[in-house]
């Protein structure tokens, strides 16, 4: 039996979601759990991350969470703000917690969303180039791991040029092959559903540092 990438109650939470027009016209869905669910199988993912150009009143949000809330029997939910990411986190009666989280994101999608089972979905080539400027921003083992299963369909080299178009910046080549050398610091895989051979996802990375390196060098 096939494992399941996402939990009954991400999957509560996308029904409640796809239903709601006010959220499911502006919001799109984005981040591992977007990869996992909708392209690649093969991870599982906490976050259900959506993210908007628009500013949507707080009171059209407020007033979904507390729909869930309600509908997943949660004890309580936990709210935080950082800048423009509405952070939520809801303590299940049973056990765990599921966290949403809603973001008004300024930055111009270089491909058009999908719509898949009534959720608009971002395209790959923005989840990589996204992927690229959490790579410069964090250590996160999970962002290895997805831009390794992107691998089939685009080169590194091919991301950061499109991080570098849909960011307006250049990324220092010097400071992303730092970046990627960090994979050589490995210890917490994340919670995979397809087996990954480690030393072959460590070499993909260390490849593509030695060629940026031969570049410096003439």
């Amino acid at each position: 039996m096939a494992e399941k990438i996402i939990t009954k109650e991400q999957e509560q939470f996308l029904e409640y979601f796809k239903k709601n027009k006010l959220l499911a016209q502006d919001f799109y869905l984005t981040g591992g759990t977007a990869l996992a669910l909708f392209y690649y199988q093969h991870r599982k993912s906490e976050d259900l991350d959506f993210f908007t150009s628009k500013k949507i009143p707080n009171s059209i949000i407020d007033k979904s969470i507390k729909d869930v809330k309600i509908k997943l029997n949660a004890s309580k939910v936990e709210y935080n703000q950082l800048y423009d990411r509405r952070i939520y986190q809801f303590k299940l009666t049973k056990k765990g917690i599921l966290k949403i989280e809603f973001t008004l994101y300024p930055f111009k999608n270089l491909k058009k969303l999908k719509k898949i089972n009534g959720v608009f979905v971002d395209s790959l080539l923005d989840m990589g180039a996204n992927k690229i400027m959490s790579i410069m921003d964090r250590f996160e083992p999970k962002d290895f791991f997805d831009l390794y299963f992107m691998k089939n369909d685009f080169r590194l080299e091919n991301l950061r040029t499109a991080a570098q178009k849909k960011f307006g910046i250049e990324i220092d080549p010097i400071a992303l092959v730092s970046r990627f050398n960090k994979v050589k610091d490995l210890r917490i895989i994340p919670q995979m559903i397809k087996k990954v051979d480690i030393i072959d996802l460590k070499n993909y990375f260390q490849k593509f540092n030695k060629k940026e390196a031969k570049m410096f060098l003439v």
